[in-house]
């Protein structure tokens, strides 16, 4: 097929969402030409080989979805899609597959000495059947014109075998030597035998669960000797109780927000859940008023000062505030970045982390000041 200098080959992958009961990462990306795409589930548990005590149940990853390829002239269609599932060796999570856009794709992804790092590879290519002509509209690409379009319907489905690191990767394949674009907005699915929580959180749903308990056994031993000695509490005693408070309803609402998930499949992030804006907000709260909390006793408020200075808790409120700030955004860059699945996602969240790193050295530099200096009265 000859391609004038004009000709532009743009392949849209619209991944029509098919309803699943799984968890959904919803892509949205464009490959580059001939260039290969890779979506990443950093760990996953073998299928019927979850956690101890836990319900083994079947472990997969699914893609579903429609194709469609629009070419600039009414000629053979020679644009292949193809994508490959696979479990990646340690060392080689961010290595990408040779042999993707061979004529027998999956000989020669899978062939002798080919990529030895990549186990259960599960490769596919999709047959296109033709649509007709269509007028495409897209400003992120600069096309503004009429296309021929043939379309393909993808639909997968992967057992994990084995536990590890699994990569989805998607490479558009030319063969006049044209460089075609992919834009791709569609559905990803992970499944883990015990349900939809990636494994790498799976650890989270007995911590928070084992933390609530843990705070109502302590805030339960609290309130009674609290009442027991009510005569004699004193404003601390009060400001110590609604620690406990919050704290419980931060580890409740995180229990419940990864139970959640576990069992709707729907994700962590972006956008994020209700539940876990909520856990998030309590979190911060609760460490910027135990951090205050720290700071006020230090400065001798209701210990050895029946009062502090207007200029005093406007500081204290300033610094307050500044953490709160500090530590959301600190959270939030964790949880966008960490679980980012595309296999070049940034992992380190150091640069996001300092402005609550540089507050927490503030809290702790004014609490032993203030402690020094509370000492001597």
């Amino acid at each position: 097929m000859l391609v004038s200098s004009r000709s532009v080959i743009v392949v849209l992958l619209l991944l029509e969402v098919i309803v699943v009961d799984a968890f959904r990462w919803i892509l949205t990306d464009t490959i580059p030409g001939n260039e290969i795409l890779t979506f990443s589930e950093r760990y996953m548990f073998g299928n019927r080989k979850g956690p101890i005590l836990l319900s083994n149940g079947p472990a997969y990853i699914t893609i579903s979805g429609k194709v469609s390829t629009f070419m600039t002239k009414q000629d053979n269609h020679t644009v292949d899609l193809v994508y490959t599932i696979f479990n990646a060796a340690d060392g080689h999570y961010h290595d990408s597959l040779s042999g993707m856009c061979s004529k027998t794709v999956g000989e020669g992804v899978t062939a002798p000495g080919k990529n030895p790092w990549a186990s259960n590879v599960l490769a596919m290519r999709n047959p296109t059947q033709y649509y007709g002509p269509v007028r495409l509209q897209d400003e992120e690409l600069g096309l503004n014109d009429t296309f021929y379009r043939w379309d393909a319907v993808m639909e997968s489905r992967y057992t994990v075998k084995e536990e590890g690191w699994h990569n989805v990767a998607f490479q558009v394949c030319s063969y006049t030597g044209a460089m075609p674009v992919a834009k791709m907005d569609g559905l990803v699915t992970f499944r883990n035998p015990y349900g939809y929580l990636p494994a790498e959180l799976f650890g989270f749903l007995p911590f928070e669960a084992g933390r609530c308990i843990a705070f109502l056994l302590v805030g339960f031993v609290f309130v009674v000797l609290f009442l027991l000695h009510r005569e004699s509490a004193i404003p601390l005693h009060y400001a110590i109780l609604a620690v406990f408070g919050v704290a419980v309803c931060e580890s409740a609402l995180w229990f419940f927000a990864y139970e959640h998930i576990n069992r709707t499949g729907s994700p962590y992030c972006c956008p994020f859940p209700p539940l876990v804006v909520a856990a998030l907000v309590v979190q911060v709260f609760r460490q910027t008023f135990s951090r205050t909390l720290l700071l006020i006793v230090a400065l001798g408020y209701g210990v050895v000062r029946p009062k502090m200075m207007p200029q005093e808790w406007t500081a204290v409120f300033i610094v307050g505030t500044l953490y709160f700030i500090a530590a959301a955004i600190s959270q939030v860059s964790e949880i966008v970045l960490v679980n980012d699945i595309h296999s070049d996602a940034p992992t380190g969240v150091v640069t996001y982390q300092i402005p609550e790193l540089v507050m927490d050295v503030v809290f702790l530099s004014w609490i032993y000041l203030a402690l020094t200096s509370t000492i001597r009265i």
